[in-house]
């Protein structure tokens, strides 16, 4: 990545392109506001790739790697600074002073870990906002602290939206109130384990809907590569500008920098217009069609981020001045063509998978069986897709999938 632009190019390395853009988006936080509309840096990503396709490596090169040497240097300058409170409160107790100095915190952009009661408190400490990036997605589901069910998906629904956050409490006093939540998350899944995230309800309730879904396979090795060659490094460029907007977010959150105002021009102003005027155009169309619900409640959800990727995508090419240009809104209607139609064929399989009520593995198999045929045909479907040539046999005998089946003679089925 020669460029900050560069990431742009999803084509080539989508993985590394969605978790910059990510971490873009949340040391960004609330430091940046603009004209456009219902605007935030909240980015909601999910990267679905089998086991060892290089969705952790995609986080620790494009965010975790670059941020070590700024946080290192930030974590000297608080270690310093702690010293000299404890300095002055030394002098001031030795004296019998009163001494109201609060100790400094230090600037927590990212976690790998933690509860929504975790989350909350330190919003309420950095009003620039965190980003949260969880290796298994399926551990969002035990990151919760204020539910019995120690589920933190409702909210995250909430989180989505930012804005101000009221945690009520029996005790007034331990009211927890966070002026303008800014949440960013980045999650990993393997594909067949995606189905556990994001089950029936959670497709009805649009929780998969608010994801940029970002989807990888296996990729032919190259024999060619040589194990002793130099390791490609990130370029110098990323991790500047991650050092700008780090240094800004840390200035913001103590009150010593007020928010950076995006600028817009006149022809960026209508362009923006124009995709507007599409997007909805689209959306009527498709009303019109009487699509799915769970297509129109994602295109719905997914719009969200028109506004969302054309911030994030200026602030990348100029943290300290970013502007708006035709180009740029261009780059970020790109971006968003992309994630939708991603994200709309992802939750397209795992619709048909809540509505078959079969695991991703016998989904996959009643989708590879032609509309008739023999139990031959069956075990030759199931070698083809690399199942069991007996899995037909076995699955047949389960009630849910028996009831997808008429059987029109001995060893010969119809889909219903």
């Amino acid at each position: 990545v020669s460029q900050s632009r560069y990431v742009l190019q999803l084509d080539l390395k989508e993985r590394l392109a969605t978790a910059g853009i990510w971490t873009i988006s949340s040391l960004a936080g609330t430091g940046y506001i603009s004209d456009i509309g219902g605007a935030k840096n909240i980015l909601f990503c999910s990267l679905v790739a089998p086991m060892s396709v290089g969705k952790s490596p995609a986080y620790e090169v494009m965010c975790q790697n670059p941020m070590k040497s700024i946080l290192d240097e930030s974590d000297a300058e608080h270690e310093h600074a702690v010293k000299q409170w404890e300095e002055r409160k030394a002098k001031a107790m030795k004296s019998k002073e009163h001494f109201f100095e609060p100790k400094p915190k230090r600037i927590i952009p990212f976690l790998k870990d933690g509860t929504t009661e975790g989350y909350i408190a330190l919003c309420m400490d950095q009003p620039c906002g965190i980003g949260i990036y969880i290796d298994e997605a399926e551990d969002i589901m035990n990151a919760g602290a204020h539910k019995k069910d120690n589920n933190s998906i409702s909210f995250m629904t909430q989180a989505f939206n930012g804005g101000r956050y009221v945690q009520s409490r029996a005790n007034r006093e331990n009211e927890r109130v966070v002026k303008n939540l800014n949440i960013n998350l980045l999650m990993g899944t393997q594909t067949e384990r995606i189905h556990n995230i994001f089950p029936k309800d959670k497709i009805y309730s649009g929780f998969a809907s608010r994801f940029l879904m970002c989807e990888s396979d296996y990729k032919l090795l190259n024999v060619e590569s040589d194990p002793f060659s130099k390791r490609r490094e990130i370029h110098p460029d990323w991790t500047n500008i991650l050092g700008k907007l780090y240094d800004h977010s840390r200035r913001f959150s103590t009150g010593e920098f007020p928010e950076i105002k995006i600028g817009i021009t006149d022809e960026a102003i209508e362009l923006y217009r124009h995709h507007h005027k599409v997007q909805l155009t689209e959306a009527n169309e498709r009303i019109s069609n009487r699509l799915d619900g769970y297509i129109l409640g994602t295109h719905a959800k997914m719009s969200n981020y028109i506004s969302r990727l054309t911030q994030v995508v200026a602030i990348m090419q100029n943290p300290l001045n970013p502007v708006i240009t035709k180009d740029i809104v261009n780059m970020s209607n790109r971006l968003y063509k992309y994630y939708s139609e991603t994200t709309i064929r992802v939750i397209g399989r795992l619709f048909e998978t809540a509505e078959t009520g079969l695991t991703n593995e016998l989904n996959n198999l009643y989708i590879a069986l032609p509309d008739e045929f023999t139990r031959k045909e069956a075990m030759e479907t199931c070698k083809r897709i690399n199942l069991s040539p007996r899995k037909f046999d076995s699955a047949i005998r389960n009630k849910e999938f028996a009831q997808l089946f008429f059987k029109k003679e001995h060893g010969k089925y119809v889909k219903k």
